[in-house]
């Protein structure tokens, strides 16, 4: 598997257990090449008892290895160890990639948020993370209080051309990326592009996902 592509962040505001099965498996055969599952709001338990999350995850989990794509946890190292996901996606108040390492072990997947931080990607980096992601890139519903990385299209995409090099682990991008932006983003030496809601809380998903992958091509 390897960490390339759309990479959608399924946050589960958007989702439930009784429609994301077939949802997420249409996104994947359309061209998504990896899920992070994203919830904010519950915690599996330390008993292990199952909640929303946890089937939650099962449920993406389950239709990520039908289609051989890595899934990813966002925050939640124990959820990640509980259920065997291919890895975790970290950000600055969660644990480094060294301890989050020590716990998953070498075949998983650790990326970081680096926000607009050079200095914290390399560290990252150096820490053995697998991947590391930039942003937020442009103004995103999903999170309108994150600061972008310029005040205008052009200076993110400088600023992010700049943050990405020195960077040899394969870099993310995220962050109020619309289909018509790809192109030009992944022109500034990223490997993956991260998307919500510009998939989620579209009219039409598939169709959403078909626009990005133009951007590759």
């Amino acid at each position: 598997m390897k960490l390339q592509g759309l990479y959608l962040i399924a946050d589960s505001a958007q989702l439930t257990e009784k429609n994301s099965a077939d949802y997420i498996a249409t996104l994947i055969e359309a061209g998504v090449s990896m899920v992070q599952l994203r919830d904010k709001k519950h915690r599996t338990d330390t008993t292990g008892i199952a909640n929303q999350k946890y089937h939650l995850a099962r449920i993406i989990q389950a239709q990520c290895r039908i289609h051989n794509i890595p899934f990813i946890v966002n925050d939640d190292v124990s959820l990640a160890m509980e259920i065997g996901a291919d890895g975790v996606h970290l950000g600055q108040d969660d644990m480094t990639a060294q301890a989050a390492r020590r716990y998953l072990g070498a075949n998983k997947y650790i990326g970081i948020s680096c926000y607009a931080s050079k200095q914290r990607a390399l560290q990252a980096q150096q820490d053995g993370a697998d991947y590391v992601a930039f942003g937020a890139l442009f103004n995103s519903p999903t999170k309108p209080q994150a600061q972008c990385l310029g005040r205008s299209v052009e200076q993110s995409l400088q600023v992010l051309e700049e943050l990405s090099s020195g960077i040899h682990v394969p870099i993310c991008a995220i962050g109020g990326i619309t289909p018509d932006k790809t192109k030009r983003v992944l022109a500034c030496g990223v490997q993956m592009i991260a998307v919500a809601s510009g998939i989620l809380q579209v009219a039409d998903s598939l169709q959403a996902v078909t626009q990005y992958q133009a951007g590759w091509r």
